[in-house]
């Protein structure tokens, strides 16, 4: 596969990120998983990781995957359970799944949609788009980084330290990957220029003590 590859979909365990990986590959699209769990079991330390097999494809088959999906998870109704919890969502919770195909699963924005339709909400395909791509344009958006994350990286930078040019290199080239494959800047243009000075600054005053030390040594 020469084209780029994006983060189709995160997984907890490998055992759900193959069976997701077979039904796209029998669907003909190429598919890629990227085992992020950690060598070591860290949950003695409290922390656990979530999410850490990464399927990835080209974002040409994003939607041709998202149609795989959908298809493979019809279900009427009928057999829903009466206790499944979407059966108590308000209208407007349901909407705000169909608002928010990317946190919920495929299955759960199906159903939200076969209910609202049985409480006489009319949801056709111009609609669903027009959520999709309203959806899209809001996750674009950059965000903005803490203030004392760009205060500690210039200190760190000024005196040469390494947190400061790591923090600089995150804030200047880190991407987030959208629901359609695209992949976009992740901090806002002010905070990449701050990126770009506090990593160069760095390199800079860490390269120059260096040659310092090695002079006077």
């Amino acid at each position: 596969m020469n084209q780029e590859l994006s983060v189709f979909k995160k997984f907890p365990n490998l055992d759900q990120a193959n069976e997701m990986a077979l039904l796209l590959k029998e669907n003909n699209i190429a598919v890629v998983l990227v085992d992020n769990s950690p060598a070591m079991n860290i949950t003695f330390s409290g922390n656990t990781l979530e999410d850490e097999i990464e399927l990835k494809i080209s974002q040409t088959d994003f939607q041709k995957a998202k149609t795989v999906l959908n298809n493979s998870v019809e279900i009427s109704i009928e057999e829903l359970d009466k206790n499944h919890y979407l059966r108590e969502f308000s209208k407007i919770e349901l909407y705000d799944i169909l608002t928010k195909p990317d946190e919920w699963g495929e299955f759960d924005f199906l159903m939200a949609r076969k209910l609202l339709e049985s409480k006489g909400e009319r949801i056709d395909e111009e609609t669903i788009n027009t959520f999709y791509k309203e959806r899209i344009n809001k996750l674009a958006i950059p965000k903005k980084s803490k203030w004392y994350w760009i205060l500690l990286g210039y200190i760190s930078s000024i005196f040469g330290g390494v947190i400061g040019i790591g923090i600089g290199w995150y804030l200047w080239s880190q991407k987030k990957t959208l629901p359609n494959g695209q992949k976009v800047n992740y901090y806002c243009f002010s905070d990449r220029i701050n990126g770009r000075l506090m990593f160069f600054l760095g390199i800079v005053v860490f390269s120059t003590s260096l040659i310092i030390r090695f002079i006077y040594k």
